[in-house]
């Protein structure tokens, strides 16, 4: 359920200190193992990241 939680937050906009500290985490290495990106949000920020460059390139 941490693990969870933890890659729930990050996909959301939260950063590792913070989600840290909602876990009670004193080091952000130890968040960094729990929180992971889900595969369909990194493929999602890939698609809008290329998206944007293309709309910059080709207006």
């Amino acid at each position: 359920m941490r693990h969870s939680f933890a890659s729930d937050a990050l996909q959301l906009g939260a950063d590792l200190t913070m989600i840290g500290r909602l876990l009670g985490h004193t080091q952000v290495q130890t968040t960094a193992r729990y929180a992971h990106l889900k595969t369909s949000f990194v493929q999602k920020t890939a698609d809008k990241v290329s998206h944007a460059i293309n709309k910059a390139l080709f207006p």
